[in-house]
Order: structure tokens, then sequence, then C-alpha cells
């Protein structure tokens, strides 16, 4: 969705919506990468290219941070679930 939808849907729900990084908007995926690596204080963006394609730049700051593991289940039984969903 448009990142002015998402906004608005952000506001009416009272939720925190995504930055949007003007700065980023134009540029090639190793420009932007190149930008976003070196900011301090944030995870990283979720860019789109002029293809539709999604995905996600991380800056060294966050990875500088620690280990990140991620869950994509909190359990077996949700994930034998969503298996059975799909």
């Amino acid at each position: 969705m448009e990142w002015t939808q998402m906004r608005g849907w952000a506001e009416k729900h009272g939720v925190q919506c995504a930055d949007w990084a003007e700065e980023l908007v134009g540029l090639t995926v190793e420009a932007a990468g190149d930008k976003v690596r070196t900011m301090q204080d944030v995870e990283g963006y979720v860019v789109m290219t002029q293809g539709g394609h999604m995905l996600k730049l991380k800056t060294w700051w966050w990875h500088d941070r620690g280990v990140h593991k991620y869950c994509r289940w909190h359990s077996d039984e949700q994930r034998q679930a969503e298996m059975h969903r799909r």
C-alpha cells in the first residue's frame, strides 16, 4: 500500500506509522544501502524498487548492537496452524 494510505490508517487506529525517508526516494538500491548503513539510532528501512520488489536495508549501528534472533513462530502449534490455514 502507498505510505500515505498506511499513515492515514495508522493515525485512524492510534498506532505509530513507519517513517518516510524522502532522502532515499529515487536512489538505486546500492546508493540507498550506502546511505542507510551509516545511519544511527535506527534499525533500517524497507524500500521498494521501481519494479515493485521490497527489501530491508539495515544499519551498521543496529548490527553492532548484538545478536538479533528472529522467531517466525512462537510455538510449533502456531506453525502447524499457519500451515493448515495456508
